[in-house]
């Protein structure tokens, strides 16, 4: 059994557990949405020759790069770390 599916299936026996424990009670319990996926659950997409060439076209452009990232389909931190990297590859400063 993996590390991710042992995780879950601890998650559902304590939320299982929780939920008695508030039945007993009489308390309700709203939830959202949950924090964000872990890194670990994105899809980890490789930069690819196109995926660059936007990056750099939109920066020309004066985007920014939560505009690049929604683009791309990717996440601010991504985007934010590939330009970077582009820019040392270029030599050029931050």
């Amino acid at each position: 059994m993996s590390k991710s599916t042992k995780l879950i299936k601890l998650a559902r026996t304590q939320l299982a557990s929780l939920a008695s424990t508030l039945e007993r009670l009489e308390l309700e319990l709203e939830l959202d949405d949950g924090p964000p996926l872990l890194a670990s659950d994105r899809d980890r997409r490789r930069w690819t020759v196109a995926d660059d060439a936007v990056v750099r076209k939109m920066l020309d452009e004066r985007a920014t790069n939560t505009d690049i990232a929604r683009a791309l389909g990717r996440t601010y931190q991504a985007v934010s770390q590939r330009i970077h990297r582009l820019r040392r590859q270029e030599g050029r400063p931050r």
